[in-house]
């Protein structure tokens, strides 16, 4: 991480204060004054007087950029390229989300840095840079989908196009990750029901509303990793 001088501080940066700071909350998945300022150990009102005098106190913003692994040069550049997109040097294959990464993937979906320490999968049957792996939580979906296996999603730009009964991975800001059959809920427009297909699973149905979704993928396949015999198996979904 190329990091700017603490010495540097009352030099004025490339964007304004309030442009780095509604950055920040982006890419640690925050919206209010009030989580960021606890994030940044400081009083809210500190926030303000930052905005005001376009200032920031640069050891707090890079102490939280190496807690949570964020690029500061996101912050002040912003050179973010599309989420289906490699952004990591030709390296071949497509990104992996592991089931322990959930979470630090939702709080860091917007970091380039972040997402390319995933792991990545190249396999001869996925193609295309808007392809993404997410590893399976649970067996709601089974017994077309089981529990450790990974579904292979293609990047969906817009939760409109959404269809129904499709099997879709679904980023949500507020409820983290689901992998689910999913349908419009026609008693509340905005809103899909996210089906189990194991319906001794509870809950077997989670409403959720198309806003806060901030990444859709349409699941097309789904892979299991022999890891005895080194081989990995395939299957269309």
């Amino acid at each position: 991480m190329n990091v700017i001088s603490i010495r540097e501080k009352k030099k004025k940066h490339p964007v304004s204060t309030e442009v780095v700071l509604q950055r920040l909350k982006d890419r640690l998945g925050v919206q209010t004054n009030v989580e960021l300022s606890d994030i940044l150990d400081i009083k809210p009102n500190t926030l303000s007087t930052w905005k005001k005098r376009e200032t920031l106190d640069y050891r707090r913003i890079l102490t939280v950029c190496h807690t949570y692994r964020l690029d500061i040069n996101r912050l002040f550049f912003n050179h973010t390229p599309p989420p289906g997109s490699h952004g990591g040097g030709g390296k071949k294959g497509f990104f992996v989300v592991p089931r322990e990464a959930y979470y630090p993937y939702v709080v860091n979906l917007h970091d380039t840095a972040y997402i390319n320490t995933l792991p990545r999968f190249d396999l001869p049957f996925v193609a295309g840079e808007n392809a993404r792996a997410f590893q399976i939580v649970g067996s709601g979906m089974s017994p077309k989908l089981k529990d450790g296996d990974f579904v292979v999603g293609e990047y969906v730009e817009d939760p409109g196009k959404i269809i129904d009964h499709q099997i879709y991975v679904l980023v949500s800001k507020i409820k983290g990750i689901f992998i689910n059959r999913v349908t419009h809920d026609p008693d509340f427009p905005g809103f899909l029901r996210l089906v189990n297909d194991q319906k001794l699973v509870s809950p077997g149905m989670i409403q959720m509303s198309t806003d806060e979704i901030v990444e859709l993928w349409k699941v097309n396949s789904v892979f299991s990793l022999d890891l005895i015999g080194e081989r990995s198996r395939s299957r269309s979904v």
